[in-house]
């Protein structure tokens, strides 16, 4: 009988993921918490960990695969024999032992001649929800940089007096963020002329 790990809920309104990389096979022996796959989704990227210990029987989706929240990502045996091999891990390559000199030489000739190969790396759908709403700010609101100094002497004292009693308790370490997001939301309030769009134009 085996035990068919899903996709939790991750963050609140993402209702999918996208399979960026498997760290286990099929036959691996795995612990609880122990990682198995990382996701990207539109607001981070995260690693998912093992709900069981055991070993990987199958991996129910491929990398580059958009998954839903709650659905199927791999089954784990955990009945499985202790014996069974251990998660791979790339083999080691030997240490590039090229002279300094003799690789920048390389490098400016690939340059001149245009040879320099170039990588390709496809951009996490973070990356690219973080693209597409810079465009689309751009369409939509006026952009203007101004610079105000504040005096936040209050701000570091409240923070130095209650932050390491409100680490202790909750757990959480406070840091100037909050402040500062409660200011905009106030200014906001006040001032909500500032969150205007422009409206979209006829043709």
């Amino acid at each position: 009988m085996t035990v068919t790990i899903y996709l939790p809920e991750l963050f609140e309104a993402v209702t999918e993921g996208t399979i960026s990389r498997w760290l286990v096979q099929p036959g691996d022996t795995v612990d609880v918490d122990t990682p198995l796959v990382e996701i990207a989704t539109d607001k981070v990227d995260t690693e998912i960990p093992s709900t069981t210990a055991g070993t990987i029987v199958e991996l129910l989706v491929a990398e580059d695969d958009v998954v839903a929240i709650g659905a199927g990502v791999v089954r784990v045996d955990p009945h499985a024999p202790t014996d069974a091999r251990p998660p791979t891990h790339a083999p080691e390559t030997a240490p590039d032992v090229t002279p300094v000199a003799a690789q920048s030489e390389s490098t400016v000739a690939a340059l001149q001649t245009g040879s320099q190969p170039v990588a390709e790396q496809p951009l996490t759908r973070i990356r690219q929800t973080i693209a597409r709403r810079m465009v689309e700010s751009v369409r939509t609101a006026a952009h203007v940089t101004s610079v105000v100094e504040v005096d936040a002497t209050t701000i570091v004292e409240q923070r130095r007096t209650y932050g390491e009693e409100l680490r202790r308790r909750t757990g959480v370490k406070v840091t100037f963020l909050p402040f500062f997001v409660r200011a905009a939301v106030l200014g906001l309030q006040h001032h909500p002329v500032i969150n205007a769009t422009l409206p979209r134009q006829r043709q």
